[in-house]
């Protein structure tokens, strides 16, 4: 078993540090975000609806690590960590 990580599970792992960054900045320059531009239950169906979305993004990329065909890695590394990028957008554009 090989102790590597595969190039395009690292890449996208260290991508996956974007939106702790952009939260990060939004948060320094005071911007609103959260339930007070939406209602509060609104807000809890984003974020469950979020939750969801990155599970599933989850399961895809641990069908990728199984993978052991190279060139197929990065399609579908990337396609597993898009339902967290298309959540994540959700929950900032709806709080």
């Amino acid at each position: 078993m090989s102790t590597m990580i595969p190039q395009p599970a690292l890449f996208l792992g260290l991508a996956g540090l974007l939106p702790f960054v952009a939260c990060i900045i939004q948060i320094i320059t005071g911007q609103p975000m959260g339930p007070r531009l939406v209602g509060p239950a609104l807000y809890a169906l984003t974020i469950y609806g979020a939750v969801i979305l990155s599970f599933m993004g989850g399961i895809q990329w641990g069908a990728a690590m199984t993978s052991s065909a190279t060139a197929d890695q990065w399609r579908r590394y990337a396609v597993s960590v898009l339902p967290s990028f298309v959540a994540w957008g959700g929950v900032w554009i709806g709080g």
